[in-house]
């Protein structure tokens, strides 16, 4: 093998070394970027003469070293909590999709960095503009059949009606029966009572009084739903009127044996007329439940155990969270909950097919094959860790070991250099 390519072996291997050195820098570079992926440089050697052997076999002698590529790394990141409920991180495999413009071009770009943050017009976006893409899911809970941007503020929501109220109470047998029912002497008339909100059609809610009633027979109690004339249509204000009533019965263990609805209509004014209410008040033994989960009647304290309705007045969207499977809730100004969306999450046959665009991005390309969307926590994709964001992958102490082992690597190739410069030196000398 000639001296001149002793002196091009060495050539090379300083040009692979200050290659893979550029790459440590990188990874040192991004080490505080939010889901930044390191990478590690690929060397390979190079053949170029064969030589036949004294035993009769091939010898072959390299020409050096050529940098043969990056190779990308996809490990997990650590998490970083921040608080902020557009802040998600992907704890196992996939990437986030977005859709937008960057470096000039349109199209479909992947991170793993869920910088996100909601952009004037209500769209989440990703810290540079790209809309976060997934599935809207309407006020019946139907997810969309295709991925687009995810439209979450500047939502309202439409009031509704009371049509059921949960009243599960614990009464107190050693309660005397009182004087007859009277709707206008309702505290003297009665044992106990609770309030809570019905809602008419409009949102409005109206205050109604529950009041029950120890008839004193058999284990009977009545039960009466009160509200203010002035609320019903006909009635005058001022003066309370029983819309709603009914019976309860125990058994002598203190079981709901059995409820009766006699009336249950509320006629609000300039609302929708015939409003029903139905009201529970546990799981009634001849309706075939236990009895026991719900209202029941023993010698003890009266307690309201659970006391609820299902209306509301309409709302506007406060604010949101994000569930481990990608669902965005929306929190409105009423104090509901409504799913509006769902984060697309991208997994792909190659990682390291992927193209790096910058910017925490990647695109599709043949080497990494198509993306396949689905929701998190299923197939290869990972859950989503609301709050907190995905740290650079970088190990730092493994960056200045490798740059140690590089930079010596470096300084070997220099040294054949030099060493074959000076063999030209002696052979120029040889005439002398």
């Amino acid at each position: 093998m000639s001296i001149t390519a002793t002196l091009y072996s060495g050539a090379s291997g300083l040009d692979a070394q200050g290659e893979a050195l550029a790459v440590v820098g990188d990874n040192i570079a991004n080490v505080n970027t939010v889901g930044f992926k390191g990478s590690r440089g690929i060397f390979d050697d190079v053949l170029g003469l064969a030589v036949q052997g004294s035993s009769g076999g091939t010898s072959q002698i390299g020409l050096g070293v050529r940098f043969g590529g990056v190779e990308q790394l996809f490990t997990q990141g650590s998490f970083q909590s921040t608080g902020k409920s557009t802040d998600v991180a992907l704890d196992g495999g996939g990437f986030f999709m977005l859709n937008g413009n960057h470096g000039g071009v349109n199209g479909n770009y992947f991170t793993r960095s869920g910088q996100f943050h909601i952009n004037a017009q209500g769209i989440l976006v990703s810290a540079d503009g790209l809309q976060v893409q997934g599935w809207g899911i309407d006020p019946t809970g139907k997810m969309s059949g295709a991925s687009g941007p995810l439209q979450v503020a500047g939502r309202t929501q439409p009031p509704k009606a009371s049509s059921k109220v949960s009243a599960f109470a614990a009464l107190d047998t050693r309660a005397a029966p009182p004087p007859p029912w009277d709707t206008t002497k309702a505290d003297s008339t009665s044992n106990f009572s609770t309030s809570l909100p019905i809602y008419d059609s409009l949102g409005n809610p109206h205050t109604a009084q529950v009041f029950y009633r120890n008839t004193g027979v058999n284990g009977t109690w009545e039960w009466h739903a009160v509200v203010d004339g002035g609320d019903i249509q006909g009635g005058t204000k001022g003066t309370p009127l029983d819309v709603a009533h009914g019976s309860l019965a125990f058994s002598n263990t203190g079981a709901l044996s059995q409820t009766t609805t006699a009336a249950n209509t509320f006629n609000f004014v300039g609302a929708a007329p015939g409003q029903v209410v139905n009201f529970d008040f546990g799981d009634a033994i001849a309706a075939g439940g236990s009895g026991l989960k719900g209202s029941t009647a023993s010698a003890q304290t009266f307690t309201m155990n659970s006391l609820d309705q299902d209306g509301h007045a309409s709302g506007n969207f406060n604010s949101l969270s994000i569930t481990s499977d990608g669902t965005i809730e929306g929190v409105f100004t009423n104090g509901q909950h409504q799913a509006l969306g769902r984060l697309a999450v991208a997994s792909f046959n190659s990682e390291t097919g992927l193209h790096r665009e910058g910017g925490a991005l990647w695109s599709a390309t043949t080497a990494s094959g198509v993306p396949n969307l689905g929701s998190a926590s299923t197939g290869p994709r990972g859950q989503l860790v609301s709050g907190v964001l995905e740290q650079s992958n970088v190990d730092l102490t493994q960056q200045f070991v490798d740059m140690i082992a590089l930079q010596r690597g470096f300084q070997a190739n220099s040294k054949t250099i030099q060493t074959t410069d000076e063999n030209y030196v002696t052979l120029t000398q040889l005439k002398r």
